[in-house]
């Protein structure tokens, strides 16, 4: 008399990457880090008493604040960080740089396929400061040069790392596909050729 099967072995969980970070935190980290750089800059001002009310600090918590949606509505954090920089000066409050409160949401736009709007966003900030400082009639309004550069370079620098986040990303993926079929050694019993659960034939 033969034996009865043996029940069927249940399902072994999906084995996770220790390596893998949570894209939550690594969203909490980036906002919590481009929130200290602005309120940073804003505190270095030499004429801080001046310039840096709380209002100026309340507008570091916000541009950190919106890289929390980065993942949800990129284009969404994207304009609205766009403004968040054009009301901040209008407001006068102390001198950040036009790119620097915009790189977070610059860069995560690039690694999130809105590459044509990380693009336009940062044309925008820097043609429309470079016309301000050129046409200024203070000395705090006057374009220096350094500070075109170094307002391109964050863009470029931004938009380049969030292109080569995706793809590296991209890459990655495509390296693991092989192996998402299931077939794993401890599926089989013995040694050979069997069959998983999910009809994959593994030897």
């Amino acid at each position: 008399m033969s034996e009865p099967s043996a029940a069927p072995r249940a399902a072994e969980p999906h084995a996770v990457d220790p390596r893998t970070v949570d894209p939550r935190v690594t969203d909490v980290v980036l906002a919590l880090a481009m929130a200290l750089v602005v309120a940073v800059v804003i505190a270095a001002d030499p004429d801080a008493v001046r310039h840096a009310g709380p209002g100026a600090y309340l507008f570091a918590v916000g541009f950190g604040a919106l890289v929390l949606l980065r993942r949800r509505a990129p284009r969404t954090m994207l304009v609205l960080t766009v403004l968040g920089v054009f009301a901040y000066y209008a407001l006068q409050f102390a001198p950040i740089g036009t790119a620097l409160p915009a790189v977070a949401a610059i860069y995560s736009a690039a690694e999130l396929r809105r590459t044509g709007w990380a693009v336009g966003a940062g044309a925008t900030l820097v043609g429309v400061a470079t016309y301000y400082r050129t046409v200024g009639n203070t000395p705090e309004e006057a374009l220096a040069p350094y500070e075109l550069v170094t307002d391109v370079a964050l863009v470029a620098a931004a938009i380049a790392l969030g292109v080569a986040v995706r793809l590296s990303g991209r890459r990655a993926g495509t390296r693991r596909g092989p192996r998402s079929s299931g077939c794993r050694r401890s599926a089989c019993a013995s040694p050979g050729t069997c069959t998983t659960s999910s009809g994959t034939t593994c030897r």
